[in-house]
């Protein structure tokens, strides 16, 4: 069921309203955001005698994380380290998003392989480029596995085993439980990242439609967004971020609860309004430069090709190079999906 066009207002970060339209109208309200962030141990990066900890501004480009990752790797780091970085590329969703930043970050996002129709254009030309950024940035000498999902990067991660993790908003809540501030920082992504999150929807035929887009309106205003980036989610409103005027007192009690000694339990470093301390700069600026995935109904058909073509990149079936990967994946998603050729 399509929304009035004034469901949404300015406040909603626009690469994040953008996942709620198609065709010129409205059919959801975005509830919570999500996007790829890079989280890293400057510990481990002071052991390795790297000058300034600090990666913000310093690490914008893959080539210049490969960099810090070869001088980690040169040096000696105690305890479980073993590789530079971790990400999730498993045969599910995951490995189709790191597939999709590859894409994003070399020039073609995976937006641009869809019309408005949600038709593949994509090309043998559009893909390669992708391809050959993904193979380089997990490599065999960079990348911890080649089968991790969320749950597991973030507990090798966790362990010591790298110095880098691609991971969502909600890792830093868990991760900071682990790590203080010494040890764990957070950065946007290298080039591009992808959106995700989830939108809120009313079907055409809901007998109860007005009261389900009342409930919408609550769960999707400033109120409900501030206390969920509060308890570590990505809000989809600016003044979640933005606000200082804007308190959320009832979601600290709630999500700060006393241990036996009466410190609290939550170990998250938070800024002078109780936000993620990394919120109003590092998040809300990767959820702006966000690529979106793929506009299309032909969804499903697109991560399955995706997934499975791109397996031999991970040990999954006889090796191929660049070209090939590239010639058949454009095969795989003009058979599964329609063109506008």
């Amino acid at each position: 069921m399509a929304w009035t066009a004034d469901a949404l207002d300015d406040d909603v970060i626009d690469s994040v309203a953008r996942t709620a339209r198609w065709d010129g109208d409205l059919y959801s309200v975005p509830f919570n955001s999500d996007v790829g962030l890079l989280y890293y141990r400057p510990d481990y990066l002071k052991t390795a005698d790297v000058e300034n900890t600090d990666l913000s501004g310093k690490v914008k480009t893959w080539s210049d994380l490969e960099e810090v990752i070869n001088d980690i790797n040169r040096a000696d780091i105690p305890g479980e380290y073993d590789s530079g970085w971790t990400t999730q590329l498993k045969d599910y969703e995951g490995r189709t998003v790191n597939a999709l930043e590859a894409f994003a970050s070399s020039g073609d996002d995976g937006a641009a392989l869809t019309d408005s129709e949600g038709l593949y254009t994509g090309n043998k030309g559009k893909l390669l480029s992708g391809i050959s950024d993904l193979r380089t940035r997990t490599a065999d000498a960079l990348t911890l596995t080649y089968t991790a999902d969320e749950a597991a990067s973030l507990a090798d991660f966790a362990a010591g085993k790298t110095a880098f993790l691609r991971h969502w908003p909600y890792a830093y809540g868990a991760l900071s439980q682990t790590f203080g501030p010494s040890r764990l920082q957070v950065i946007p992504l290298p080039g591009k990242a992808v959106l995700g999150g989830q939108n809120l929807a009313v079907t055409r035929d809901s007998p109860h439609a007005e009261a389900a887009q009342d409930l919408i309106r609550v769960l999707t205003g400033k109120d409900s967004q501030c206390r969920l980036l509060h308890a570590g989610f990505a809000a989809t409103r600016t003044s979640a971020y933005t606000d200082d005027t804007l308190r959320c007192p009832e979601e600290r009690q709630t999500a700060t609860p006393s241990t036996g000694s009466g410190e609290s339990a939550d170990r998250m470093p938070r800024d002078a309004q109780g936000r993620p301390a990394y919120a109003s700069d590092t998040l809300l600026a990767a959820l702006r430069a966000a690529a979106l995935r793929p506009r299309t109904p032909y969804y499903g058909a697109f991560t399955q090709a995706v997934r499975t073509e791109l397996g031999p990149l991970f040990g999954e079936g006889p090796s191929k190079n660049n070209e090939q990967l590239a010639e058949d994946l454009d095969a795989a998603l003009r058979e599964a999906m329609p063109t506008a050729d």
